[in-house]
């Protein structure tokens, strides 16, 4: 690829913090790095605790125990999602029900979601798609009505905010990640955000195998034990090292991706006006992070022949999630009954996400224009 769609990048320390770490015989987790990349966590995005796990994947299935979600419990996710966001409260036996998305930003449709929510709905689980935050307002205002939990899908919300607050700070609890493909990385990574302090004792238990070991190395108890059903999610010290790099840098990583997607949103605005394509929007109460660009065309064959041409000018433009409602597994998860998501079934066809990578030069971003144009 001449312009691929993500493209590995160093932003200041991860190398020399590797060493450190592998110099000081801690490679496990919950070292050095692991504590300060949680207090700098803690500082950016204003939880009460924050805990790197292993992925944001690990980080959601640690919520749903600490939600303590039990056969039939009922879930609401939006469709347009990566399966981690469902998968995690399935695997405690929840019954999923699917929430549509707005066509202005694909973010969960707090209207939509009023009608989906009832007395029996354990935890909202919106999505901040594309780091562009929900309307976490109204969405907390419909948890409080049904007496539900909200844990926020953070994964591509890294430096995103909704009226000054930042993803992830709304909810009872959230997960980010730092998936290479993220904007903060360390290759396979999360956070579990905790907020409501009644569930931080119990997480250091849970993602420590159920063992009070934290207890143990605090001087508190003389050895450890199994006392809660827990899982494996602690990430290793090696992540952590790699991220703390990139977390002292999150400012100016997204700063360059903003800088990308405001190039991209002004080349392309008079295609837009021309009726050939869709932006995606930002609310103004929101402050994005630069996560995605996309666009959406008219029609699917629209949206497949211009990802044909960018491959053919080797540029690594691509589509993004196919509706879990209409997958087999959700299908299943909705207990077999077929729901109708209209925006999530149109956009998921229409999508085309275009490369982003805080290197990126201006020639690069007026060659992937060009392409664009050229259709």
């Amino acid at each position: 690829m001449k312009i691929p769609f993500i493209k590995n990048f160093i932003a200041g320390r991860e190398l020399e913090y590797i060493k450190e770490a592998v110099d000081a015989n801690h490679l496990q987790g919950d070292g050095r790095f692991a504590l300060e990349c949680n207090a700098l966590l803690e500082k950016i995005t204003g939880a009460r605790c924050a805990l790197i796990v292993s992925s944001c994947t690990s980080g959601l299935e640690l919520a749903a125990l600490l939600a303590d979600i039990k056969p039939g419990d009922e879930v609401v996710v939006p469709s347009f999602t990566f399966v981690s966001t469902a998968s995690a409260f399935a695997l405690r036996g929840a019954k999923i029900k699917w929430c549509d998305v707005r066509e202005d930003t694909l973010n969960m449709d707090e209207e939509f979601l009023k009608g989906v929510v009832s007395e029996n709905t354990k935890v909202i689980a919106p999505v901040h798609y594309a780091g562009v935050v929900c309307d976490m307002a109204s969405i907390m205002e419909t948890a409080r009505s049904c007496g539900a939990l909200v844990v926020e899908d953070a994964a591509q919300g890294m430096m995103s905010y909704f009226g000054g607050r930042h993803a992830g700070s709304f909810g009872q609890m959230a997960s980010l990640s730092f998936h290479g493909t993220k904007n903060v990385v360390c290759g396979e990574g999360g956070a579990i955000l905790i907020n409501d302090e009644s569930f931080i004792d119990r997480a250091y238990i849970l993602r420590e195998k159920g063992t009070n070991r934290r207890q143990f190395i605090n001087g508190q108890v003389d050895k450890y034990t199994w006392v809660d059903l827990g899982g494996s999610f602690v990430a290793s010290e090696i992540a952590a090292a790699f991220l703390l790099g990139q977390l002292e840098h999150a400012t100016e990583i997204t700063n360059a991706r903003l800088r990308i997607c405001d190039e991209y949103r002004r080349q392309l605005e008079p295609l837009e006006l021309a009726g050939k394509l869709r932006l995606g929007r930002v609310p103004e109460n929101c402050k994005a992070n630069g996560h995605i660009f996309y666009m959406l065309m008219n029609t699917p064959q629209d949206a497949s022949k211009i990802i044909s041409l960018m491959k053919d000018k080797g540029i690594g433009a691509c589509q993004h999630y196919a509706p879990l409602h209409l997958s087999p597994m959700g299908v299943k998860l909705a207990g077999g009954n077929p729901v109708k998501l209209p925006v999530s079934e149109s956009a998921a066809k229409r999508i085309v996400r275009l490369p982003v990578y805080p290197q990126m030069t201006d020639e690069e971003i007026s060659y992937v224009v060009n392409a664009v144009k050229s259709f």
